[in-house]
């Protein structure tokens, strides 16, 4: 989401609010609480916010496109989906049918990159969908 120029990670409320959450202590001069678990956060209107979009983190492993799910120091867990074959043939466990997973070295990771997906009432521009991280081959 991004409210007032800035990018937060978000949750959805009843009624059609929305919660954003911060890591900067600076936030809660502009209206921003701090929870008793000192998550930084704010209720605020969808018509508040300038953009909203689901991010999903993707990158080349072994030249498939996979989803990175997390990444712990050096390592990064991968999901990848459909196609069993490719699965077995690079050493991912099937966790369903037909979705695979596979932690990895950081370092085997190639082009990383930012899918972004609007949500319900909002748009984004061509050039704003796919956001580069790492660019490599």
């Amino acid at each position: 989401m991004i409210y007032r120029g800035k990018e937060y990670s978000s949750g959805s409320l009843p009624g059609g609010h929305v919660v954003i959450f911060s890591t900067d202590e600076a936030d809660l001069e502009n209206g921003f609480q701090k929870h008793k678990s000192d998550q930084i956060f704010k209720m605020v209107s969808p018509q508040d916010l300038e953009s909203a979009y689901t991010v999903t983190t993707k990158g080349f492993y072994q030249d498939v496109e996979c989803s990175i799910l997390d990444v712990q120091g050096d390592e990064v867990l991968l999901q990848f989906y459909d196609n069993y074959l490719i699965a077995e043939k690079l050493g991912f466990t099937a966790i369903e049918p037909t979705i695979f997973e596979k932690r990895v070295e950081k370092a085997s990771i190639q082009k990383v990159w930012e899918e972004r997906t609007p949500m319900k009432g909002f748009d984004l521009q061509e050039n704003e969908r796919k956001v580069w991280i790492v660019e490599g081959t």
